[in-house]
């Protein structure tokens, strides 16, 4: 069977489990998968299944899959490494989920759009593959070392403020000061997991995937 065939792309969603969490994280690809599957597909072999409708079903099966919208041969790139033994299907997942993967998009202005539309557009467009793609993105070492260090200073930071609400609380009791150190950690908490997914973790699963698909 062809890899490329569209009966294989065919099993593929068919084989494809969406659960509870698919429909509240990813609404419009689990009922364009479910539907597909409800009616059982168009037939494999016909035109508009193969041209029109299957390769925009099965990039919303690889979103539900893995977060991905790729095409079939990405798949069986991604496929490949937990057959292997290379990675578990959990964390491939994992790694496909963090922002220095970027999968391509169709999405192009057109004179038809508004002004606002084709700025919107334009951002989505930016730097992506071309659709059913997948890329991986290494940052370069300045930006992993500013990234670094703006992770340690509100590491830091959380740090000088968890200090301060328990000094405060043992001076004075609950007050209002305590509450407002404890607030503003919890905010400054916020932006270091943001820092550290974005930068140190981010980049870490950029490196093991193009060591592991050096094609991406």
């Amino acid at each position: 069977m062809n890899v490329e065939s569209p009966l294989a792309q065919h099993v593929v969603i068919q084989k494809t489990r969406v659960r509870l969490w698919d429909w509240l994280n990813r609404p419009w690809d689990a009922k364009e998968v479910v539907a597909y599957q409800k009616r059982g597909g168009l037939a494999p072999d016909s035109e508009r299944s193969s041209r029109v409708e299957l390769p925009s079903v099965f990039r919303a099966a690889m979103m539900i899959r893995y977060g991905v919208a790729v095409e079939y041969s990405t798949f069986r790139a991604l496929q490949t490494l937990i057959v292997d033994g290379v990675l578990t299907e959990p964390q491939l997942r994992k790694l496909l989920q963090y922002p220095n993967v970027w999968w391509g998009t169709a999405v192009e202005p057109s004179p038809q759009d508004g002004p606002f539309t084709q700025v919107v557009k334009r951002i989505w467009s930016m730097g992506r593959p071309p659709q059913g793609r997948l890329m991986v993105i290494r940052f370069h070492w300045a930006t992993r070392l500013i990234l670094g260090l703006m992770t340690s200073i509100t590491f830091a930071a959380v740090a000088f403020l968890i200090y301060a609400a328990v000094a405060s609380f043992i001076l004075h009791g609950p007050t209002q000061t305590v509450a407002v150190f404890l607030w503003a950690m919890w905010q400054v908490a916020l932006l270091s997991a943001g820092l550290l997914w974005f930068g140190s973790y981010g980049d870490r699963a950029a490196r093991a995937l193009s060591e592991k698909l050096p094609d991406c």
